[in-house]
């Protein structure tokens, strides 16, 4: 998933690494379930041009990268039924791009509740695995209201989203991190350098299961499974 404000100054470059410009704004023609992106509109040097998506190689929210030299790109030919995206239909969240959408921040909750709709009706009966980002920490009431609309089974990384309504969280024990980083901070203050400091990776982890979210999904958590779990919110 990328962020269309993210995106709109991502850096161009061809197929040699060279600097075409950046990004301005998208265009789409309108399709079912989503606005399909056709074309792209860079603008370099106080000039715009557009090109025809299909010369696109690979994407982030960092750069575009084209399939050819920009010495051979040709101007994408724009259709009646084209938009620009970010200047004509701002309203328009999610954007069909071979499998990956253009999400517009702002519009977070309709965003998550189509993207979710769009995965459930074409693999009903999955799960889903919401990933340690500062995205999903900032959505987490967000993302579990919609996982419990859906009775999706869900797991976290962070206990706190257990905490607040999600099936079950696993992952690193931030609280043990923290302290840990405090005996840096001694070690750095008493005269050594932080490039002698070794790397230390997670030794502590941290499971919470929720058995209100798990009655109201229907499931049954195993009792050698509860036992095992640091937490269990009843």
């Amino acid at each position: 998933m990328i962020f269309l404000s993210d995106f709109l100054n991502a850096e161009v470059v061809d197929v040699r690494q060279h600097r075409v410009g950046r990004v301005r704004d998208l265009v789409v023609v309108m399709t079912e379930p989503f606005p399909k992106v056709t074309g792209v509109i860079l603008k370099n040097n106080g000039k715009v041009r557009s090109l025809d998506w299909s010369v696109v190689r690979s994407w982030d929210n960092k750069e575009l990268s084209l399939k050819m030299d920009a010495a051979n790109l040709q101007p994408h030919s724009r259709a009646d039924t084209e938009l620009w995206l970010a200047r004509q239909i701002l309203d328009k969240q999610i954007v069909d791009m071979d499998g990956r959408r253009v999400v517009r921040v702002r519009d977070t909750g309709d965003a998550l509740s189509k993207s979710l709709q769009y995965v459930l009706e074409r693999k009903p009966g999955g799960g889903l695995i919401v990933f340690p980002d500062i995205f999903d920490t900032v959505h987490r009431r967000t993302i579990i209201a919609l996982v419990e609309r859906y009775r999706l089974p869900a797991i976290y990384y962070f206990g706190y989203f257990a905490v607040d309504g999600g099936l079950i969280s696993y992952g690193t024990d931030e609280v043990d991190l923290f302290r840990r980083t405090a005996t840096y901070v001694d070690r750095i203050l008493k005269g050594e350098k932080p490039g002698d400091l070794p790397v230390q990776q997670p030794t502590k982890f941290q499971l919470v299961i929720n058995l209100k979210t798990a009655k109201a999904l229907g499931l049954t958590v195993p009792l050698p499974l509860q036992a095992s779990a640091d937490e269990v919110i009843e």
